[in-house]
């Protein structure tokens, strides 16, 4: 156990281990994205905007309030430089109980969200998804351990397996007539059969509790951190919940569909980026030179690649909704020109987060993206007032 949690022996060879890393990473989003392009264009085909619409405003709290669960205890694991098998077994409980409680606060809190929305289809959808707080909370410090051993193949393959198979359980689903519930069983499916991968691969299982075990410093950076993540999560979410209000769930599905062509470039650059480049750049925190020229060369390489992305989606909205979405579609056109913009500075934005992570700077994150959370629900907001395509050009 004491060599799962040792990274000395990483330091002589990180760049080696973070190049592999990197590769594993990027070939493991093939079949991901493979799978993710197929579960597109075959369920847009399958439901209506309705369907989508629906199930993202749920989820979309679901997105917002993930951070609690985590409690930045995962960034705890894999940045310290030392860590025991009590603190890390302690952290895993403090997970447990903060995602059964989210579990229970959402189970509790869907009545009202279906008032709130006018729609009592969102009961039983929010009492599913409820579930996945639980699923996070048991995988949070086995998928922490196997970042902070840098065995990003491991986590490539289990990534790829859960998107691949919750993509086949939901597309046949919806071919039977289940609806938005295809939607549901998708996410609960990649949730829980990426939690079990990374727990059986990862080995680690938590020890009894124990009262004395310290892990004040830790739960005091996580604390930050997640303050963080929530304010970047909850700017994600706003723009479906907000238009949920103001809207139907039709839009809201218009939106999700628009958004989720556009995020193509952000979960399959930038994620692999973040997940290699946290705990490299958590590595080189101590050397400025070496760390300031990794950050400058992550902003360059994705900035280069997302752009293309941008100048294609905007050149080509219809084009892309007829092959990805169907005609059927053509309502996204707009929404998805608009969107496209927001790739051209989204990678500075994602790799400038990161390294503040990175170095340690939780508070510095918490302004900078409190200041982005305001900005973009102030423009949410203000946009809602000349319709739909005002607000999502303020999303954008």
């Amino acid at each position: 156990m004491r060599y799962s949690l040792e990274t000395k022996h990483l330091l002589s060879r990180l760049g080696e281990h973070a190049e592999n890393g990197a590769r594993a990473v990027l070939l493991g989003q093939v079949p991901k994205f493979a799978a993710q392009v197929i579960s597109m264009v075959a369920l847009a085909r399958l439901l209506n905007p309705e369907d989508f619409g629906i199930v993202a405003i749920v989820s979309g709290i679901t997105l917002a309030l993930s951070p609690l669960v985590d409690g930045g205890l995962s960034n705890s694991t894999i940045q310290s430089e030392r860590i025991t098998q009590d603190q890390i077994s302690s952290l895993f409980y403090v997970n447990f109980t903060l995602g059964a409680a989210l579990a229970i606060l959402l189970f509790a809190c869907a009545p009202l969200i279906a008032e709130i929305y006018n729609d009592t289809r969102l009961i039983p959808i929010s009492y599913a998804l409820s579930t996945i707080f639980i699923m996070n909370a048991l995988s949070l410090q086995s998928i922490a351990l196997l970042r902070r051993q840098m065995r990003f193949k491991e986590i490539a393959i289990v990534d790829a397996g859960s998107t691949c198979v919750s993509v086949v359980v939901a597309i046949y689903l919806a071919s039977t007539g289940w609806s938005h519930w295809s939607l549901v069983a998708m996410l609960i499916g990649t949730t829980g059969f990426s939690a079990l991968g990374y727990i059986l691969l990862c080995g680690w299982f938590p020890s009894r509790p124990r009262i004395r075990t310290v892990v004040g410093h830790h739960l005091k950076l996580g604390a930050r951190a997640t303050v963080a993540s929530f304010l970047a999560r909850l700017h994600e979410s706003a723009s479906a919940l907000m238009l949920g209000l103001v809207g139907n769930p039709f839009t809201v599905g218009l939106l999700n569909r628009s958004q989720t062509i556009v995020s193509i470039p952000q979960t399959q650059l930038l994620a692999p980026i973040h997940s290699v480049a946290q705990p490299t750049l958590s590595r080189l925190a101590n050397e400025p030179e070496r760390f300031g020229r990794a950050v400058l060369a992550l902003i360059r390489r994705a900035t280069l690649a997302t752009s293309y992305f941008a100048i294609l989606i905007f050149s080509t909205p219809d084009l892309i909704v007829q092959i990805f979405l169907g005609a059927s579609w053509e309502a996204a056109s707009p929404y998805l020109r608009i969107l496209s913009l927001s790739l051209v500075l989204l990678p500075a934005t994602a790799v400038i987060q990161t390294a503040l992570l990175a170095l340690g700077r939780p508070d510095a994150l918490i302004r900078a993206r409190a200041a982005q959370l305001a900005l973009g629900v102030t423009a949410l907001a203000l946009g809602t007032f000349t319709g739909a395509y005002g607000a999502i050009a303020a999303i954008a």
